[in-house]
């Protein structure tokens, strides 16, 4: 026995196959009414981002308010700087007859008494602190 079916659309097949109804004519109107609804809101959806778009690239551009000048604060070369320091220690230990400096250098962190376990960023004060130490001694 040999059967032949004739149908008017794949969504007739589909529903034929997977054992559901046929789709009346007003069922398919209302699908491809809402299909088309999403279609249209889509479009309209892009059309405003493009037109936001437009304006966006239409309105006049604020210009940055200009960053203010930051003061570079002046380098410091520690290496001239501990030049400096250990020739004031040397002749502050000149003056006094001991090892003067050993004790000023501890008093900033040293557990050695060498100038070159001083960080950087702490030469300054020890400059001025020994500067006054040789005036004292003086």
């Amino acid at each position: 026995m040999k059967i032949t079916a004739t149908f008017d659309s794949l969504e007739e097949f589909q529903a034929f196959v997977n054992g559901k109804k046929p789709l009346t004519s007003e069922e398919l109107n209302a699908s491809a009414q809402k299909t088309a609804d999403i279609i249209n809101a889509a479009e309209e959806k892009m059309e405003a981002e493009k037109k936001a778009k437009k304006a966006k690239k239409e309105e006049p551009k604020e210009e940055p308010e200009p960053e203010p000048v930051k003061k570079e604060e002046p380098k410091v070369d520690y290496d001239a700087l501990r030049v400096e320091v250990r020739k004031v220690l040397a002749e502050l230990n000149k003056l006094t007859g001991k090892n003067t400096a050993a004790e000023i250098i501890k008093a900033h962190g040293a557990t050695g008494g060498k100038l070159s376990q001083i960080e950087d960023m702490f030469l300054p004060a020890l400059l001025e602190e020994a500067k006054e130490a040789l005036e004292d001694a003086k």
